[in-house]
């Protein structure tokens, strides 16, 4: 087994493997197996007679990375490696036999593993359980109790663990996920200083008590917001995705001042308002996925913003002028003209964005998607930069585009035109492509309800990938030999 990451070992009863063969895949993994390796055993209902062969087999490696996916409950691991830097720990069900099992391998882990991801919930933890770890980098806690779809169904209670907050004191990221909280919440309001991540998921916010002290996940002082308290100064990525405010209860993540490290901001919240009043400076990529922004996007945005992921819907206010330096641009449910684009995007993104389709396009743009876009004064773009390399059309373009010809380095081309997806109506006319022979590089296509130009024909020397949906006209000939990929719903080829 080559790989230095991932020798995967799937051990299933139902596969019939019992102890003999067992040994006879420990034999042949003491002469395969690498100086240096991950192991990864995917079990069920398996018992220690048919793990302990394969895990004697690695005593004589660097063991470098274990995970453990499925019913451990008569698990028994003979030793945790020293060398260990990863574990992961993962059930097939909610059974609380596995549970502690994890929580034992957990317990003599040795102090030097860097990363461990686990669904063992903090009430099971002793309160130095954690902090022993001294080594330890990166944690991530998910609660078990999740339903089939990945939405939560039950939440862990944070504030009633609070013995059990000590955290690794050198911590570098830290995510936790379907966990209660509020904002005077210890363990958010003792965070190491050397942590530089934080990712809440699924998490359930509720108000913070009245001067932010004390309280449970009730409401508290008759407030309605949860305020997220001070993070550590030297944080530089923060994820809230999503947010699950209690009703009635809106999020404020800057009711104190963000950390000025911080670079990367994800903000996601389908449940209710956020409330965002300033943004570092330093920031260099912003995302926000929220229904209610209950304050305007600050202006000017950071100046050292290079990635801006705006999803607009129900927002009122216009967009403020782009930072010079922008890179990536991607807007969903924008109602309002953009403002100029900067000379330095590459990449511009426009999903079901009314009247936002820019006339005007930057000089070195490579990546141009339009999905459901218009322009309000009926303007249309008549060329695209000779940079382009990847343009992915949808839904009525011709209300935003008129081409005679496409980029030379055009490499990625999707034209999926529905006609009646955005008002176009069934009798509207077939789009006609521009020609495609005069593309070399082209090594991906997928057209839907367009029309190829009359005599036009395909290069085939890059060609990789075609997908071609109902309907469309026949595929131009190949200039020559190739070797694709055909995909086709209801075509003529």
């Amino acid at each position: 087994m080559a790989e230095l990451l991932e020798n995967v070992l799937m051990l299933c009863c139902r596969q019939g493997l019992l102890p003999k063969p067992g040994w006879a895949l420990s034999r042949h993994l003491r002469s395969n197996l690498q100086p240096s390796a991950a192991v990864k055993i995917v079990a069920e209902q398996l018992g220690a007679e048919d793990a302990a062969p394969v895990l004697l087999a690695t005593t004589h490696i660097k063991l470098v990375a274990l995970t453990l996916e499925g019913n451990f409950e008569d698990f028994h691991l003979p030793h945790v490696p020293t060398t260990l830097t990863s574990l992961h720990t993962w059930p097939d069900d909610e059974s609380h036999a596995y549970l502690a099992v994890a929580q034992a391998i957990i317990s003599t882990t040795p102090p030097t593993v860097r990363e461990l991801r686990t669904d063992v919930p903090l009430a099971r933890f002793t309160p130095a359980s954690l902090r022993r770890l001294s080594g330890l980098r990166s944690l991530r806690l998910d609660n078990v109790n999740m339903a089939i779809n990945g939405e939560p169904r039950q939440f862990a209670d944070l504030p009633a663990l609070r013995g059990c907050m000590a955290l690794p004191p050198a911590l570098e990221s830290l995510h936790l996920k379907c966990y209660v909280m509020d904002g005077s919440e210890p363990l958010l309001r003792a965070l190491p200083a050397t942590l530089s991540s934080l990712q809440l998921s699924w998490c359930r916010f509720y108000a913070t008590p009245s001067g932010g002290g004390g309280g449970g996940s009730g409401g508290g002082g008759g407030s309605s917001v949860f305020r997220l308290p001070p993070l550590p100064e030297g944080l530089t990525s923060l994820t809230i995705d999503p947010m699950i405010p209690a009703v009635g209860v809106s999020v404020d993540v800057t009711a104190a001042p963000l950390p000025p490290s911080l670079t990367y901001l994800h903000l996601a919240n389908d449940h209710g308002p956020v409330v965002l009043q300033q943004l570092p400076q330093r920031l260099r990529q912003l995302v926000l996925f929220c229904t209610e922004l209950t304050y305007t996007l600050p202006s000017p945005l950071p100046p050292a913003l290079l990635d801006l992921n705006l999803d607009l819907q129900d927002y009122e206010h216009a967009l403020p002028p782009l930072p010079p330096a922008l890179v990536k641009l991607q807007l969903w449910n924008a109602d309002r003209p953009l403002p100029a684009l900067p000379p330095t995007l590459l990449h511009l993104a426009l999903n079901r964005c009314q009247h936002a389709a820019p006339a005007l396009l930057p000089p070195a743009l490579t990546h141009l998607s339009l999905h459901q876009c218009r322009r309000g004064d009926g303007a249309v773009i008549e060329a695209l930069p000779d940079t382009l390399t990847t343009l992915e059309l949808s839904y009525n373009y011709q209300q935003v585009l008129r081409l005679r010809s496409l980029p030379p380095a055009l490499e990625v081309l999707k034209w999926l035109e529905h006609g009646a997806g955005d008002g176009g109506g069934s009798d509207a006319p077939t789009p006609v492509l521009p020609p495609l022979r005069a593309l070399p590089r082209l090594r991906e296509l997928r057209v839907g309800n367009v029309a190829f130009a009359a005599g036009d024909a395909l290069r085939a020397s890059a060609l990789r990938h075609v997908r071609l949906d109902d309907p469309v006209t026949a595929l131009p000939p190949l200039d020559g030999p190739a070797h694709v990929l055909l995909k086709a719903e209801g075509c003529t080829l």
